[in-house]
């Protein structure tokens, strides 16, 4: 799973993306920076929460938080961990609450339906 970072960075290195961008993307599985980390964990939630080839996707309200405090602690700043602890915490909280369409509603950038 790891030779994503590499292949990645590969592929988007003939690209404009700035040299940190690029290395972010290569660095993210040895994460050192807090961008890093931030890459890091979001790459994690992305694999718990979408279909791979491996498993199904993981909806909303399944635990999604409790999987993550299971399979991310321990490696990333305690501050960049519980930011994305607390944003898949209250994503299933909205979409227990609201249903997927008052879900959406409800974010700040998102035009009310």
């Amino acid at each position: 799973m790891k030779e994503h970072a590499k292949l990645s960075y590969e592929l988007l290195k003939s690209t404009d993306l700035s040299e940190e961008t690029l290395n972010l993307i290569k660095n993210h599985h040895d994460p050192e920076s807090i961008e890093e980390q931030i890459l890091s964990m979001a790459d994690i939630y992305s694999a718990l929460r979408e279909k791979r080839s491996y498993k199904a996707e993981m909806e909303q309200g399944t635990g999604v938080g409790n999987n993550f405090k299971r399979n991310g602690s321990g490696k990333f700043h305690a501050c960049v961990y519980k930011a994305l602890v607390n944003y898949a915490d209250a994503q299933e909280a909205l979409s227990k609450d609201y249903g997927k369409r008052k879900f959406f509603a409800k974010m700040s950038f998102w035009p009310s339906l």
